[in-house]
């Protein structure tokens, strides 16, 4: 869970292709992201706390979650 502007909001990351694509837009996604290596589960652990956490919390801290809601319903689920 993450701190937004007006509560918090929980982001769930299920495949290697949501965290490159989707959850990375607009956040200054990082190149070490690019790498094969996060493509598994234990790979983007490995990142968790110290590029996911801050780079999440610094997007989401001034966007509503009425904001990011419609944001993520507009883009959908992807496979």
């Amino acid at each position: 869970m993450y701190p937004c502007a007006d509560g918090y909001v929980r982001l769930i990351i299920l495949n290697s292709r949501q965290l490159a694509g989707d959850a990375c837009v607009g956040s200054g996604e990082p190149n070490v992201l690019q790498a094969e290596h996060f493509d598994h589960l234990l790979g983007r652990m490995s990142i968790q706390a110290d590029i996911l956490d801050p780079m999440f919390a610094e997007f989401f801290k001034d966007k509503s979650k009425l904001e990011l809601a419609r944001e993520a319903q507009r883009r959908g689920p992807r496979r």
